[in-house]
Order: structure tokens, then sequence, then C-alpha cells
């Protein structure tokens, strides 16, 4: 069992708190946390509200490889439909560069309209807009180049350079905390994410692990040099 420590940059009730000192204060435990031997730091990503303030978890990584040398860093999650999948592939191949495969990528397709309404989008794709473009993300930092010509995302091949150095398998996780979700995680050959203090039931892992087996099963396998990766599991919440 690996345990982390999840960031999430919150001022929600407290009054009088600086948006600087509650980062300071995320950034203080974080460090904590690795000294103490944690596994993993997480961080969220959200945008425009004290409920929590990290629009940039990848920018956030970055700085910290270099902080805290000694411990995995991950993002809880990436919301997919608010960035160009190349940009993320691009963030997340430096930031696993810089950290010698240390990053666990965590995509997800987000849950506050009001998110969605700032970006000048429609959270009624957010599904359509996740599927298409976490695919895209996923056989990116797989195989070194990124290609799409889906409903959403027209992207020529290119390749990712810096080209990733280390295999990915079992170190990208997707959100899922509904049916659709696992189905969607399994797919991607993402280990689940879960939140919002949902216990992960018996069903809902031997769905997951079905469906995930199988997609793997499907998967051409990776060119890059292989990195021992943490053990395929759900990451918790509350």
């Amino acid at each position: 069992m690996h345990v982390g420590m999840m960031m999430v940059f919150a001022s929600y009730g407290w009054e009088n708190c600086p948006d600087a000192r509650v980062w300071d204060e995320e950034i203080r435990l974080a460090r904590l946390a690795a000294d103490l031997g944690f596994d993993c730091l997480w961080s969220a990503e959200h945008h425009f509200n004290d409920y929590s303030f990290v629009p940039d978890n990848l920018q956030l990584m970055t700085y910290l490889t270099a902080l805290c040398p000694g411990v995995d860093l991950g993002t809880a999650a990436v919301i997919v439909p608010w960035h160009d999948p190349l940009r993320v592939a691009e963030q997340a191949a430096v930031l696993d560069m810089l950290s010698k495969g240390r990053l666990r990528l965590g995509l997800g397709r987000g849950l506050a309209r009001r998110e969605f309404a700032a970006f000048r989008l429609s959270m009624d794709e957010s599904r359509e807009r996740f599927d298409e473009a976490a695919s895209m993300i996923v056989n990116a930092l797989n195989t070194g180049f990124i290609e799409g010509d889906g409903k959403f995302y027209k992207q020529p091949r290119i390749e990712i350079r810096p080209r990733p150095q280390y295999s990915f398998n079992g170190r990208i996780y997707a959100v899922a905390s509904s049916e659709d979700s696992i189905d969607s995680a399994a797919k991607l050959g993402c280990s689940p994410q879960n939140y919002r203090g949902l216990i992960p039931t018996s069903g809902y892992l031997r769905r997951w692990s079905s469906l995930l087996t199988s997609s793997r099963l499907k998967a051409s396998g990776s060119n890059s040099p292989h990195r021992p990766s943490p053990p395929s599991r759900t990451s918790g919440g509350i």
C-alpha cells in the first residue's frame, strides 16, 4: 500500500486568509510529508474560488520535483476538457523527465459548471471531450507521438519533445466515480482515482480490473525505458 498526501489549496471557512498564506502552508505540509516518508504528493486542479485554487497542478509539481526529490508527484487530476491535449502531453513529458520518472498523471473531466462556464465550455460535452483528449494524451506518452481526428481535437501527427524517457505503465490514473467513468478509465488502461470519501465496492474494483486487463492485453506496449511502476490501485480522498 502506498500512502500519499492530497494538496487542496483551500481557504474556505477562514476569514482574512491571504491566498499566498494558503499556498505557503500547503507547500510546508508537502515538504513535511516528503520528509516523513510519504510515497506521493497529490494536487487537485480547481479555479476561481476559495473552495480550492490550484489552476495548474503540473506547474506546481514541476516546482515540487526539485523541492522534494525523494517522493512521487501526482495530479488529482488534470481536468482534461479545460486543456489542449498536446500541451498536457508536453508538460507531462517535461515533468517526468525532470523528476526522473516520478510523475503519477491523473486525468479527470471536471464537475463544476461554474468552472466550465468561465472557460467558455459546456459541461454537457465533458464526457466526449475527456474520452477524446485523454486517449490522445495516453497514446502520446506511450508512443512519443500525438495525433487526433475527433469531433473536438484535430491534431496533426507530431512528435513530443522532449521524448518520454520512462514507461508510464501503471502511472496514469483517471477519476472514476461512476459506471461510465470506470469503463472509460479501463479502456484507457488507467488506474482509477476515487474521491468525495467514496469507498470503492468489490464490484467496482472487479469491473475495473476485468476491463483493464482486457484493455492491456490489446495494448502494443511502450518503447520507453522501463521504470518499475507503482501498483495499480484506487486512490481515495476525503
